[in-house]
């Protein structure tokens, strides 16, 4: 990408390279620091598991996984064209093979439709449906689909990982599909804010309704601008 620089990760002897955008370095310091807990908890990858990357992002978890666990399947989806342009790029200069992460430029939702989302002008974190739009920041039309159309179109019978970060629409996705009993782990973040909870929505409530379906192996609580 024309005037980033490359950042260099080393973990578990492992090398990761990322272009230097406003918001890379966060992303990188919060997802390899604990990534959702999945490297302690010792989860057993077999060759040719689905880890479900929603909200990927610039695609720093999918290129983590892909590098820890080389035979999975990884599957990511982002919505947003200039940070899923991001999440490409990133994939590209990881020389990872094409066919370890396929990526979807697409939000998940409760329903398939088109929304209009909020970007921040300069960082790729925080996008949401569920902010109103504000100075700093331009609007886009997204596409959105449902987890039970992922499943389907991608023929996924079993999904060992379901990582979800998407702002506020996991409310949605999640307490509006079939699939959470074939999925084995759920990590990701739960947001919250008035508007949310206006919409009958909270924390708790999906948190109860995800661990009552699958292993909710670890989630974080994240309280959203308005």
């Amino acid at each position: 990408m024309s005037g980033y620089s490359i950042i260099k990760k080393e973990f578990h002897g492992k090398t990761f390279y990322f272009f230097n955008t406003p918001t890379i370095s966060a992303l990188i310091n919060e997802i390899f620091a604990d990534n959702y807990h999945i490297v302690r908890s010792g989860i057993n990858i077999d060759p040719g598991d689905v880890i479900l990357d929603l909200g990927a992002n610039e695609g720093v978890f999918s290129i983590l996984m892909a590098g820890l666990f080389p035979s999975a399947r990884i599957i990511a989806l982002e919505p947003v064209g200039r940070t899923y342009k991001q999440l490409l790029a990133n994939i590209s200069i990881n020389h990872i093979n094409p066919a370890s992460i396929l990526t979807w430029q697409m939000g998940i939702a409760g329903s398939a439709r088109d929304e209009q989302i909020t970007i921040d002008n300069v960082h790729s974190g925080g996008s949401s449906v569920y902010m109103t739009p504000y100075e700093a920041s331009y609007t886009e039309t997204i596409h959105l689909t449902t987890l039970d159309e992922i499943f389907k179109i991608l023929a996924i019978s079993r999904c060992k990982i379901l990582k979800i970060d998407v702002e506020g629409m996991e409310h949605e996705a999640l307490l509006n599909t079939s699939i959470l009993p074939k999925v084995d782990h759920v990590v990701g973040e739960i947001h919250i804010n008035k508007r949310l909870q206006s919409a009958g929505y909270s924390v708790e409530k999906l948190a109860s309704h995800i661990q009552s379906q699958t292993n909710l192996l670890y989630y974080e609580k994240c309280y959203m601008s308005e």
